[in-house]
């Protein structure tokens, strides 16, 4: 039996007549084992096909489904997930959805796509739960205004133009959660809305943000990167992949990469850059590529700085200063004292060795160790609530228990 056959959810790619006359390809649709069209799903494409037509973004009539296809995917794996553990579609709860992630995790996936992975699930259920689909399934929980638990809880958003906040965002290589220290929420949010432009403007803005917080390369040594450079085979085994890069204290230095960032950059080039380049012939080679000649050229330092701040309200260096604080995070966690994870993360970010580095660098220390006992404190808390909250449910049913043993006991008498 192939594995399609045996999935609650199948997702197949389908060519939609739009407007009468443009034809959009590799359309999401999704149907169950019965080969009934899940409407929940395939509601949520109809209605971004048409928010983002009315956008432009897809001009040629293509269906902007690259991301929005990814997220399809993603929550059709969630569903399977459920279906696999005797769950219905409208039955998730927060624990299944760690467990889900917690295996997904295992396959060594980057924080980025695991944050996807979570933004694709709460984004589903939110809008279904909105267009009626399914009731109570979904929200924030809140006891002054209701006791209601949730089964899916999402924290209040602290920014007006959000419904919501992913409880469950996590940052860099480590995979930490996401927190004020740093500026892990304001990036997150501008890679979302990069990639959810569905152009290869912002394909490459997206490919950028990340790899800067994936890596904490600077300005310069983004904008000098080649296409060249990404031409290697990654081998499966591999968790990081090394190039020379120009920089600002050296000539060159070696950039460490994760494998994930690697692909995503390989990804845009083979997908989305070409889009950039009117001639190929005349292409320079330059990945994070300018559009006012279409030749392939690098970005400049300060069109970087410019193009972050105004269109995403980041700065590259917080990126940099958010990887450090990601990294020192992952240090701590393991157990190296200040000196070495200071040692480590200066050579990782390529600082010279001087007081100023070294001052930045134990603030970068001292942040993350408290983010860490932060987050085990609330650990223990949450783990304690649950305890109470599973004890209490037992003695439901033991009440329930007694209570048809007393409703049964009448009825033996009278038989006696």
């Amino acid at each position: 039996m192939t594995r399609e056959a045996r999935d609650a959810y199948t997702k197949i790619p389908c060519e939609v007549c739009w407007l009468g006359d443009q034809r959009l390809k590799a359309v999401p649709f999704v149907f169950d084992r019965n080969g009934t069209p899940f409407e929940p799903i395939n509601a949520w494409v109809r209605e971004n096909l048409v928010q983002w037509a009315k956008k432009g973004i897809r001009q040629q009539g293509e269906a902007p489904a690259r991301n929005f296809d990814q997220k399809v995917s993603r929550v059709v794996s969630f569903l399977n997930f459920l279906d696999a553990n005797d769950r219905s579609w409208d039955e998730p709860t927060q624990d299944y959805l760690y467990l889900f992630v917690s295996v997904v995790e295992k396959r060594e996936r980057a924080a980025e796509t695991l944050n996807a992975l979570t933004s694709a699930i709460f984004d589903f259920y939110w809008t279904r739960q909105e267009a009626g689909f399914c009731d109570r399934v979904i929200g924030i929980n809140d006891v002054d205004q209701d006791d209601y638990r949730y089964p899916l809880h999402v924290h209040p958003s602290r920014d007006p133009k959000r419904s919501y906040d992913n409880p469950m965002t996590r940052r860099g290589k480590n995979r930490t959660s996401r927190t004020s220290i740093t500026q892990n929420a304001e990036w997150e949010d501008a890679l979302e809305r990069a990639l959810d432009s569905g152009t290869a403007l912002g394909a490459r803005d997206g490919v950028l943000i990340s790899f800067i917080l994936q890596t904490g390369a600077r300005r310069l040594e983004a904008a000098s990167l080649e296409t060249s450079d990404f031409e290697k085979k990654v081998d499966s085994t591999k968790q990081e992949v090394i190039i020379n890069v120009d920089t600002k204290i050296y000539e060159s230095r070696d950039l460490v990469i994760p494998v994930e960032a690697y692909r995503e950059v390989q990804d845009f080039i083979r997908d989305e850059r070409p889009d950039l380049v009117s001639n190929p012939r005349k292409d320079l080679g330059f990945v994070f590529c300018s559009t006012d000649k279409k030749n392939g050229a690098a970005l400049t330092k300060s069109y970087i700085s410019r193009r972050l701040k105004n269109i995403y309200g980041i700065s590259p260096h917080d990126g940099r200063s958010t990887f450090a604080t990601n990294e020192m995070i992952e240090h701590y966690r393991n157990g190296l004292d200040m000196d070495t994870a200071m040692l480590l993360v200066r050579e990782r970010l390529g600082h010279s060795a001087n007081d100023e580095t070294a001052r930045t660098l134990r603030q970068h220390y001292l942040q993350a160790k408290a983010l860490v006992q932060a987050e085990e404190a609330g650990s223990k808390l949450d783990k304690a609530r649950k305890e109470i909250a599973e004890l209490k449910a037992m003695m439901a049913d033991k009440d329930r228990e007694l209570e048809e043993l007393r409703r049964l006991l009448p009825v033996a008498t009278t038989t006696r």
